[in-house]
């Protein structure tokens, strides 16, 4: 008999997947899908997360609950108005007279009530940090089931890096801290995208977390394929693409454009650097202005322009994580220069499946150098497609995944 897995996943608009923590998110649940027996609660719309059958046929296995597709059924609160009503009913539920209600979960409740009372999982994956608190509630219905938290960055890191905090953003960031450093108190498990993340978290609960798992983010090989860019026009586009508000992303762009950037033009001055990504535009000003930059913003499909260029940045200072965007360049055949930061989480050598650069003058000569040596574009080009097929691809970290789990509880 299968395994059953309960997977949580309280996002909307999963699929098609608009960003790294979506796509990793639903080709987790793919993956998963494929070997156990997998529920999922959800606040994107079933036939929208089911669209996606055509290309991976074993989500249509799974049974998915959604927010949005669920009546909440009627109960004394639904009498008061909503604002009151909601409150009193989500601290009846938790228990917890000071915690601010969380919207999210009391949608999801009804549905999480039902299937938790009704069905025994062997797991319950959680698919994001707030999700813990509700892990001992969980317990009281599925109490042999181990509960994984799904780790897509360690948040505390992200937090206390925004170096403009109010004081409720400070307190934001040192609850989120105490959450992660007692973890190893609420999960049995957590997955993270790099071994850099799992020692991180280890350190930050004394080693007292009972099952880590190294579970990186990958890319679907079968979907984008390999080409090598290197006519004049390509060589001439240098790429940066990523979500415009995500704070490492932000930062790392702008310290390229004011630092590296001027240092790139001084030796070619042809270059024209496209940004691609959604978000706000207004931190940005200088670059919106700027001929040498073809600020393109949000598209529909990202792919036409890593056809257009040749090199992709990610020029990264911070964060954690493995990066999406990276894996996305390899596999379509984008040599990638970014910094050792950026790298983390991908097994790759500098020089041969990327070139690493931690300070603005290497950065820059690193793109002159791919720029001039389109052979040299062309190897890192291919070794970097290799990598990503033989380590990268989802359908082997399934495999692992699946493997892991067969074994671990």
């Amino acid at each position: 008999m299968k395994r059953k897995i309960l997977m949580i996943m309280p996002f909307e608009n999963i699929y098609p997947p608009r960003n790294g923590g979506m796509h990793r998110c639903f080709h987790v649940f793919h993956q998963l899908s494929k070997y156990f027996d997998v529920t999922a609660v959800t606040h994107t719309r079933k036939e929208d997360l089911l669209s996606g059958t055509a290309s991976y046929p074993a989500i249509a296995r799974a049974s998915v609950y959604s927010t949005y597709d669920e009546i909440a059924p009627k109960d004394i609160f639904s009498f008061l108005p909503a604002r009151t009503g909601n409150a009193l009913k989500y601290r009846f539920i938790i228990k917890d007279l000071n915690r601010n209600t969380d919207s999210s979960f009391l949608k999801m409740y009804p549905i999480l009530n039902k299937l938790l009372s009704r069905q025994q999982f062997d797991y319950i994956i959680l698919e994001n940090l707030q999700l813990t608190y509700y892990a001992s509630w969980i317990r009281k219905y599925n109490s042999k089931a181990a509960i994984f938290f799904n780790a897509y960055n360690v948040e505390s890191l992200l937090a206390q890096r925004n170096v403009n905090k109010t004081a409720t953003q400070q307190k934001e960031a040192d609850d989120i801290l105490r959450v992660e450093k007692n973890l190893y108190k609420i999960v049995d498990g957590i997955f993270c995208c790099s071994q850099v993340d799992l020692d991180i978290f280890t350190e930050m609960n004394r080693e007292k977390i009972p099952l880590g798992y190294v579970l990186p983010n990958g890319i679907d090989t079968t979907l984008l394929t390999h080409s090598i860019n290197i006519s004049p026009e390509q060589l001439n586009n240098i790429l940066f693409c990523g979500s415009l508000d995500y704070e490492p992303n932000k930062t790392g762009l702008l310290w390229f454009y004011k630092t590296v950037w001027p240092l790139v033009m001084q030796q070619l001055p042809g270059k024209v650097l496209c940004v691609v990504g959604r978000g706000n535009r207004q931190d940005y000003h200088d670059m919106l202005n700027d001929p040498t930059v073809n600020f393109i913003g949000e598209v529909e499909d990202v792919e036409p322009w890593y056809r257009k260029c040749n090199i992709a940045i990610a020029p990264l200072l911070n964060g954690s994580g493995t990066r999406f965007k990276i894996l996305e360049a390899m596999s379509l055949g984008n040599p990638v220069v970014t910094t050792s930061i950026g790298i983390e989480g991908i097994e790759s050598v500098n020089e041969i499946h990327a070139l690493i650069a931690d300070d603005a003058i290497e950065f820059a000569n690193k793109i002159i150098q791919l720029t001039n040596h389109p052979g040299k574009s062309s190897l890192i080009s291919s070794n970097a497609r290799q990598l990503v097929e033989t380590k990268y691809s989802w359908d082997i970290i399934g495999e692992s995944l699946a493997n892991y789990l067969a074994i671990a509880h």
